[in-house]
């Protein structure tokens, strides 16, 4: 499985780093390489009010290329912008000395700027916040961190002190997991269940959109009414893709995925909690936008379920996708595109919509990972163009990891007396990375 080929660079990263020239006076050419302690705006100039082009997720790899006052000016995956200082940890131990530790400012009710939009986003990507991104902490705010706080065991104040922000912006915190499947849901009645537990009957939820209630388990069936979205309804049952409910005395059949339904109350197998993808791989549902949510559209496509476009929008036809794959591989079908089933699609055999395990091409959404022959990805389209930097490849940055790579891989390692078998290991990446920090390879931007 893949999973084995997944490397960070620690303890090899540093030690190569520390001998090379890393630390270049200001006004040098010399690179540098650092990591996003947390998630981190990349702004296009250096500046709080500048214009965010893409968030850097916390352990994204950076190469650092000017300075300005509090910013660093860095290239991250082919996009050159500008990030706080205070928020990346640069390699090697002569940087250790000038890197302060990250400390929080308190944040509550009227807080105003990037601080309160960074929360808002990071409360939004873990599932407790669903209001506007305005940089306003306002009632919603609160509520979202209070959500927050009650599921990580902490002091329920719907303040966003230091112990909770560093809670939240770590890999480690756990996510809301209710499905919400638009932005503004109706409230969850205080009487519906929790998401977890054991599964009982009736409990009371409210729909997720309008759904009609047929006299049976069909959608042919007899229709007996349309419930709004945002109902208040009684769940009698749930059995495969339908929901038994009670809806203002009338009892029928909806399709459930058009339900609020608690986890334990659907079909499938809950995968085991993984710290090593719940580092690795954020949680995506209904709602979530950016490149992770588009590397899973082109996975789901790549195994058959998802039909298309990948636009980095997760919406209906994602949902359906992702529901689908579930249910093939046995999985709760609760449309939350979990670290787990993340890591089950990109690492490992995962039932196609043939029902024939199968390897995904396409890489990881992470950008340590070894390549070898058959992989597809960014990550290969960046590996392409630092080797044409350096004259070793001369075809098209095609992302495929195909004979011409290997090719020029292999001849690259010979040349670096590096053990040649035309994979991209760390050593080679590493050695590549520091080679062409000078001269950067243009930017791409995978859509």
């Amino acid at each position: 499985m893949r999973a084995a080929r997944i490397t960070r660079l620690t303890a090899l990263l540093l030690a190569l780093v520390c001998v090379l020239p890393v630390w270049a006076p200001r006004g040098e050419a010399e690179s540098r390489l650092a990591d996003a302690i947390v998630s981190v705006n990349l702004r296009r100039q250096p500046s709080a009010q500048a214009e965010v082009l893409l968030t850097i997720p916390a352990g994204g790899m950076v190469v650092i290329t000017g300075e300005s006052g509090d910013y660093y000016q860095v290239i991250y995956e082919g996009v050159t912008g500008w990030a706080m200082k205070q928020y990346l940890t640069l390699y090697g131990a002569a940087f250790a000395a000038t890197q302060a530790p990250v400390s929080y400012t308190a944040l509550k009710s009227g807080s105003r700027g990037d601080a309160v939009t960074r929360l808002q986003n990071r409360l939004k990507e873990l599932g407790f916040y669903t209001g506007k991104i305005d940089g306003i902490y306002g009632s919603g705010t609160a509520s979202a961190v209070r959500a927050f706080q009650k599921k990580n065991n902490l002091t329920q104040s719907g303040i966003a002190d230091e112990i909770t922000q560093a809670f939240l912006y770590a890999s480690s915190a756990l996510p809301a997991v209710t499905l919400v499947l638009a932005p503004t849901p109706s409230p969850l009645p205080t009487n519906a269940p929790a998401q977890t537990g054991k599964a009982t009957y009736p409990f009371t939820t409210y729909t997720l959109s309008s759904v009609n209630l047929r006299k049976y388990a069909s959608t042919s069936s007899q229709r007996i009414l349309t419930i709004p979205r945002g109902a208040e309804i009684s769940v009698l049952a749930v059995s495969g893709d339908y929901a038994k409910v009670t809806y203002k005395g009338n009892t029928g059949y909806i399709v459930s995925e058009y339900a609020s339904i608690p986890a334990q109350y659907l079909p499938g197998t809950a995968l085991k909690e993984d710290a090593d993808a719940q580092q690795h791989y954020p949680y995506l549902q209904s709602g979530s936008t950016g490149k992770s949510v588009t590397m899973l559209q082109k996975a789901l496509t790549e195994l058959g379920f998802y039909t298309g476009t990948a636009d980095g929008q997760f919406s209906a036809a994602t949902l359906s996708a992702l529901k689908a794959f579930q249910k093939k591989n046995g999985i709760k079908q609760d449309g939350i595109a979990s670290p787990e089933v993340q890591k089950l699609i990109f690492e490992g055999r995962p039932l196609n919509s043939k029902g024939k395990k199968t390897d995904v091409k396409l890489l990881p959404p992470m950008e340590e990972v070894d390549m070898e022959s058959g992989d597809q990805g960014e990550q290969v389209t960046q590996l392409q163009l630092r080797l044409s930097s350096l004259g070793y490849y001369a075809g098209a940055a095609t992302g495929a990891y195909d004979s011409a790579t290997v090719s020029a891989v292999k001849k690259f390692q010979k040349d670096h007396s590096l053990y040649v078998d035309g994979k991209a290991g760390a050593k080679t990446r590493l050695l590549l990375s520091v080679l062409t920090a000078t001269a950067a390879p243009a930017p791409y931007v995978f859509a």
